[in-house]
């Protein structure tokens, strides 16, 4: 069996996880894994985050496993027309940063989905739109009406 790209990317996620987990102690102090518990913890999100890598990435390498390797495994960035893919994309994350302080989170990052998926090649458009939506403003949600974490605002939103 080849070693496909959804592959790299389980063994990424789940890499960048576990070392999450493994430097927590080393980066925040007297931080222990059972602080997920408490969510006034500064240990809270970096061992949710590194727990929800762990488990995106063991799902996507199942998921490669079982369907195998696609039939078209050229590379996607490599080339000139992937290269300027590549630098479009670096180039769109600089603005996206920028822009968060600017106009706020949830009208930038629905700006940066819509630019970014036809970069990447998603041509529906029905569920880019449904995603643009959709994705902000849950996150939004979460974090500051569940978590009570404010988000950067701009002088949109």
């Amino acid at each position: 069996m080849r070693f496909s790209a959804d592959m790299a990317v389980a063994v990424a996620a789940f890499a960048v996880g576990t070392g999450i987990l493994l430097l927590l102690p080393v980066q925040i102090s007297g931080a222990r894994l059972a602080d997920v518990s408490n969510m006034d913890s500064p240990a809270f999100f970096p061992i949710l985050s590194g727990v929800f890598l762990i488990l995106c990435g063991a799902t996507l390498a199942v998921q490669s496993h079982l369907r195998g390797a696609p039939e078209d495994t050229g590379p996607f960035f490599l080339g000139r027309d992937g290269i300027v893919r590549l630098l479009s994309i670096a180039a769109l994350l600089v603005v996206y940063v920028i822009a968060i302080r600017t106009i706020g989170m949830v009208i930038s990052s629905m700006a940066l989905i819509l630019v970014m998926a036809p970069l990447l090649n998603y041509r529906n458009v029905r569920l880019i739109l449904l995603s643009a939506l959709f994705f902000p403003v849950c996150v939004y949600l979460l974090f500051e009406k569940v978590l009570r974490i404010l988000l950067p605002h701009g002088w949109i939103f």
